[in-house]
């Protein structure tokens, strides 16, 4: 009599089943609630800008590409010979890691200047207001490069001076202060 019933218990079973094993909502990854896949440019501005106020050093370096350079306003350099010569990726995760674990609330604050982009290259000049241990202002021209699947990464970073302080005035102050050896 029992196996009468069993086809009927299976198909049950099987129905129910189904919505106790189906696919969760996936989450996003813990610490990075703010990022946002960068497929184009102006996301991956918006997720380095972002990466500075949460304070997250991983997010900050995932804005870069591998062959990250930043290029110095060149008047602030004096008397740091070598500080600013390959100036990568490392280098600057090294100083951003400083910058954070030394300021409570930094912030970027970028405002659009000019845009240029297509497909392979985007350049972006902002007026850039930079809060960390001191203030830094002035005109930054940022380059962008998108991979092979079309995810935008920061090619360089040029500072062009303005106001005083510059932002290569403050992480020469700050390198010199933490870092010391160059």
């Amino acid at each position: 009599m029992g196996s009468k019933f069993l086809p009927s218990i299976l198909v049950l079973t099987t129905v129910f089943s189904c919505t106790l094993f189906s696919p969760r909502e996936a989450e996003p990854p813990a610490g990075s609630d703010f990022w946002i896949e960068p497929f184009s440019p102006g996301i991956a501005v918006a997720n380095f800008s972002k990466s500075v106020e949460k304070k997250s050093s991983a997010n900050y370096a995932r804005c870069l590409d591998g062959d990250f350079f930043f290029a110095p306003y060149y008047p602030d350099t004096f008397g740091s010979a070598g500080l600013f010569e390959n100036w990568g990726k490392q280098k600057e995760k090294e100083y951003i890691e400083i910058v954070f674990s030394g300021t409570p609330s930094p912030l970027l604050i970028l405002t659009p200047v000019q845009r240029d982009s297509t497909d392979s290259l985007a350049q972006f000049y902002y007026n850039y207001e930079f809060y960390a241990d001191s203030p830094a202002s002035g005109l930054l021209l940022i380059t962008l490069v998108p991979d092979i699947s079309g995810v935008w990464f920061i090619k360089n970073i040029d500072d062009l001076g303005g106001d005083e302080p510059t932002w290569t005035f403050r992480r020469k102050g700050l390198y010199e202060r933490f870092i010391c050896s160059y």
